[in-house]
């Protein structure tokens, strides 16, 4: 009584379920009662809507782990496409990045984020895309048009939502068992849609009405694969028939990838690296087999690859000098996002002048946010790797073990990807938003290594200790 009479404020904010259930309690039936009698029926619409709008924001409030998994299985379900290729992703992502920030402002009444050497190239990013959108709308060329808003917008939210989801996991995600849930998501996905491309007659008639085939792009080669062998070869947890299983679809992976489809290198070069890696981190006599077992059949291919592919890599050179030429007009900051793609009718290909976009995305970068944009990017991947390596003698055997190797194959499946095409962080003029609903899969992973991070490095705790803590965990 006496903390009450001298300090209320404290009082309040000590006890606040005391006071803030019933003052919102009494506060809803005020505001339902008036409309009742005075209100008219668009207020009361108003308030449904505000009313179910609060309800779905409580959710990833209360369960940060649904809104992740939602993230990761709504985009490949859903076939919403709003404009400019606005997705569920897109929206689901921005939704829980706003609800996270607004819970750190207006409760939490801090900016806390885990700490991580990691999230310093990943804020230079931000910084330089934010200003890189800024110089974007200056004329960089009197002869041609900037980008639409439209577009620009687009191509600055998904280095902002990139960011973003990786931040989610980070900061939001205080159990190994949330990224189980969302590694799993991903194993179950990706085996559905493997199915339809292994049996598209039979299966695929099946797995096509659950989910949409056409977002799963390189960065899902790069992981999805990464996920099976890591789990197969690391996760002593798993009973062995899970284990064979794995690898047997990570074999019908490889061979769709690799021999139906053998001219998307989009698909197959991702793959292989990234189980290739894993496959080195296990044991490299292993690893240095399969290499080898793999290089024989490319080897057998090469010539029809040279054959078939000779014209797109050659247009391909003949892009990249042009973005060259482009890039030259501001190398610091670069053109702003989209702005190249209307630059490029200027600078004629094989004497065509036609609109076209890099296929790379390190060059993409260079062109949108500069020199400054990409050593950002490299450096956040380099942090990420090194992390991962840092982890492998601190976290515990079974999936955190098993993450741990993913990640780092996952990585060079990734960077390997974004050479190929721009996956990772894609042009709106190419592969569009769409791209974002499988990219995002790249940057939540990674922040799953940060969750490991402070989990087991951070608490500077041995190997031995972390193991019997997860066995406690699973065993609890």
């Amino acid at each position: 009584m006496t903390d009450l009479i001298n300090s209320p404020r404290d009082f309040l904010e000590r006890n606040r379920l005391l006071w803030i259930r019933p003052a919102v309690i009494i506060a809803a039936l005020v505001v339902s009662a008036f409309l009742a009698f005075f209100g008219k029926q668009s207020q009361l619409e108003l308030l449904l809507v505000l009313m179910a709008g609060l309800s779905v924001a409580w959710i990833p409030i209360r369960w940060p782990w649904i809104g992740l998994f939602a993230l990761v299985v709504a985009g490949v379900v859903s076939t919403y496409s709003g404009p400019g290729g606005i997705n569920v992703t897109i929206l689901i992502a921005a939704f829980l990045l706003a609800v996270w920030l607004a819970r750190m402002i207006i409760v939490e009444r801090k900016i806390a984020l885990a700490p991580s050497r990691t999230l310093w190239p990943l804020v230079g990013l931000v910084v330089t895309a934010l200003l890189s959108f800024i110089v974007g709308q200056f004329a960089w060329i009197k002869f041609a048009n900037n980008a639409p808003l439209d577009a620009q917008l687009g191509g600055l939210a998904i280095f902002i939502l990139s960011v973003g989801a990786f931040l989610l996991v980070a900061n939001q995600v205080r159990d190994v068992r949330w990224l189980m849930v969302i590694t799993w998501a991903v194993v179950v996905v990706g085996t559905l849609y493997m199915a339809g491309k292994i049996s598209p007659n039979v299966l695929g008639v099946v797995t096509g009405s659950v989910i949409q085939t056409q977002v799963f792009g390189g960065i899902f080669y790069a992981w999805f694969p990464a996920i099976l062998i890591g789990q197969a070869l690391f996760n002593r947890d798993l009973r062995p028939a899970i284990r064979v299983i794995l690898m047997i679809i990570l074999v019908a992976t490889l061979y769709s990838a690799f021999i139906t489809r053998f001219d998307w290198k989009s698909g197959w070069m991702p793959a292989f690296a990234a189980t290739i890696v894993v496959v080195f981190l296990r044991s490299w006599k292993l690893g240095l087999l399969l290499s080898l077992m793999a290089l024989i059949p490319v080897l057998g291919l090469l010539p029809e690859f040279l054959a078939s592919d000779a014209y797109s890599v050659s247009t391909r050179l003949d892009a990249w000098i042009i973005m060259g030429e482009i890039v030259k007009i501001n190398p610091i900051l670069g053109l702003g996002f989209a702005n190249y793609y209307w630059y490029t009718p200027l600078f004629g290909i094989r004497g065509w002048n036609v609109a076209f976009n890099s296929h790379n995305n390190y060059i993409d970068i260079v062109a949108q946010t500069g020199l400054v944009g990409l050593p950002f990017v490299l450096w956040f991947f380099a942090e990420a790797a090194v992390l991962g390596f840092r982890l492998r003698s601190h976290v515990p055997d079974g999936f955190p073990k098993a993450y741990v190797m993913t990640a780092i194959g996952g990585i060079a499946g990734t960077l390997v990807a974004a050479m190929l095409g721009d996956w990772l962080l894609p042009f709106v003029y190419n592969i569009g938003l769409k791209g974002f609903q499988t990219s995002v899969y790249a940057w939540m992973f990674l922040g799953g290594l940060v969750v490991l991070e402070n989990l087991y490095l951070s608490k500077n705790i041995s190997s031995d200790e972390a193991s019997e803590s997860w066995q406690a965990q699973m065993s609890g």
